[in-house]
């Protein structure tokens, strides 16, 4: 009982930004102990991205929630979180229109463009979170931000190729795509910043 009243009291007295993105990884980890333990990875299946597929056509938004094991969702926590945080916990504002358009943008890119196979997980949302990062550290002249957004990307790709184990099977253009969403989102948000102060 006291373990879980000090584990609350450490939550609450995180910023808020890290509050709401830790409850997505938290949403995140449910939806897969559900598909894996309840629906045999049917809904996996169902929300992966399948390039030009007219029936995962609605994917290239879910597909970014869903992962398609353990290890899979494991390996992708860690960079979510860090950088998540770092865009949120300036406005959840930015936060939720640069998530949006990063899913929005590396989805339809991975259907359009992507090799055949299957396509899911948060990775293009982490792209786009970097992305994000790197250039409006440039716009703005700090570099503090990059450098922790290189450091983290190092770190995660060195997991994923040693730790878990499945380099190989990343997908290259949700990478991609989700890293032009997030260079997109820097200026839809400075225009929207822009708006609000005018």
């Amino acid at each position: 009982m006291a373990a879980m009243e000090g584990i609350t009291q450490f939550l609450m007295h995180l910023p808020q930004g890290t509050q709401v993105v830790l409850a997505i990884v938290f949403l995140m980890y449910l939806l897969r102990m559900a598909d894996g333990l309840f629906m045999k990875n049917k809904m996996s299946e169902a929300t992966t991205i399948r390039p030009r597929s007219r029936e995962h056509l609605l994917a290239v938004v879910a597909a970014h929630w869903f992962h398609r094991n353990r290890k899979h969702l494991l390996g992708n926590t860690f960079p979510y979180l860090v950088m998540g945080s770092m865009i949120a916990n300036i406005d959840l504002g930015q936060f939720g229109v640069v998530t949006g358009l990063v899913a929005l943008i590396s989805g339809l890119g991975t259907w359009i463009f992507g090799a055949k196979g299957n396509h899911e997980g948060a990775s293009g949302l982490i792209s786009g979170y970097f992305g994000y990062i790197l250039l409006n550290s440039f716009r703005t002249n700090d570099l503090e931000p990059m450098l922790w957004a290189l450091g983290v990307s190092a770190v995660n790709f060195a997991l994923l190729k040693t730790a878990f184990g499945y380099y190989e099977g990343l997908s290259r253009a949700l990478y991609f795509f989700g890293l032009m969403g997030g260079l997109f989102s820097v200026f839809v948000w400075q225009r929207i910043a822009a708006g609000a102060v005018g």
